[in-house]
């Protein structure tokens, strides 16, 4: 799909792999605290421009202290949930 792999739970994807960098599922909830970390977003080129999507570097903390991994892969686990629930929210109207 994007040259990474991908981590999902229960069907979400709440993570990526792509050349050993872990990026986490983030939104407008969550980006603030990716931000004051000066975690950088997952971004990637098409058609000779940069673009960005909803993932963000993993902290170095997280790499080391397991409850630093659980506290942002919970994060990540929410933004990925809202992300569904939108996405069905929006096929429930197009579907009505």
């Amino acid at each position: 799909m994007f040259g990474g792999h991908g981590v999902f739970d229960g069907g979400l994807m709440v993570a990526l792999l792509l050349k050993g960098v872990i990026y986490l599922k983030c939104d407008p909830e969550t980006a603030p605290l990716f931000e004051a970390e000066g975690l950088e977003p997952f971004r990637y080129e098409v058609k000779g421009r940069i673009q960005a999507i909803g993932y963000r570097q993993l902290p170095e903390a997280a790499h080391d202290d397991p409850e630093v991994l659980v506290q942002w892969y919970g994060l990540a686990r929410s933004a990925a949930l809202r992300a569904a629930a939108r996405k069905a929210k929006t096929s429930r109207r197009v579907k009505a």
